[in-house]
C-alpha cells in the first residue's frame, strides 16, 4: 500500500480545528500521526487514494491548495513524503 504524509497548518482556535481534523481522518481512512489541540501543525498518513480524491492529482512532495469546505479548519497543506508499505 502506498501513503502519503501530509503536513497541515491548522487554524486557530487550535483545538476545535484539531478536532474537526481527527474527524475528517475517520471519514477519510487517514491516520493522525503528529498533531494536538495546542500546536498549529498536524501530520496525517493517508491512502494514494483518498489523496486523490481530495485533491484531484496524483501526490508528489510540495505544497497543494487546501480543499474546498477544508478552509474552516486547515491553513495550509504539504506533502512531506510518499511511503511504500
Amino acid at each position: 500500500m502506498i501513503k502519503v504524509l501530509v503536513e497541515m497548518g491548522l487554524v486557530d482556535p487550535y483545538r476545535v480545528s484539531f478536532e474537526t481534523l481527527l474527524n475528517f481522518s475517520v471519514v477519510w481512512r487517514c491516520s493522525v500521526i503528529k498533531g494536538g489541540p495546542r500546536r498549529k501543525n498536524a501530520v496525517m498518513s493517508m491512502p494514494v487514494e483518498n489523496f486523490k480524491k481530495i485533491f484531484k492529482e496524483n501526490p508528489r512532495i510540495s505544497k497543494y491548495r487546501v480543499p474546498i469546505g477544508a478552509e474552516s479548519f486547515i491553513s495550509s497543506v504539504k506533502v512531506k513524503e510518499i511511503v511504500v508499505k
